[in-house]
């Protein structure tokens, strides 16, 4: 059986990036072809995301994310850190990155130097979600029942 897409990120008016298993690939709307792309992950992409400089970014349940660059086709950078899976990727200000995971971190990225610049929160339970919020702020949420809301 073959596995179906688990996340979408838009490419342009034609095509879709799709995290299929560990793979990324372009699916091409109108002749509903899926052309393969990378396959660094080594476990399941769990989330994709368009970036502002034309580059995208995902997480997986290998405990990385990879910045990408779809028209060279090369992986830019990895980023390490999370002692479990990624569930969730959000763009922030001044060139960051937020990830939460199911380690319980909410992990703040540098995108020019692809390094951890600090570790918002730490919960008892994991995170599965953020988000960007105007005023440079970012949104946590996860299996605490709880959003909380920091400054970056």
């Amino acid at each position: 059986m073959e596995k179906a897409p688990s996340v979408l990120a838009p490419i342009d008016e034609n095509n879709v990036l799709v995290g299929i298993g560990n793979e990324i690939q372009k699916f091409e709307l109108s002749s509903r072809n899926f052309t393969p792309l990378f396959k660094e992950h080594e476990q399941t992409v769990n989330c994709l995301i368009k970036l502002t400089s034309g580059l995208y970014a995902s997480g997986s349940q290998d405990k990385t994310i990879r910045i990408w660059d779809i028209n060279s086709a090369e992986c830019k950078g990895t980023l390490s850190g999370h002692s479990s899976m990624i569930w969730a990727l959000c763009e922030c200000p001044n060139d960051s990155l937020l990830s939460v995971s199911d380690d319980k971190t909410a992990n703040l990225w540098n995108m020019k130097y692809f390094s951890c610049i600090s570790t918002l929160q730490k919960e008892k339970s994991e995170l599965s979600a953020c988000c960007a919020i105007s005023g440079g702020r970012v949104a946590t949420g996860g299996g605490s029942n709880s959003v909380k809301i920091f400054n970056v």
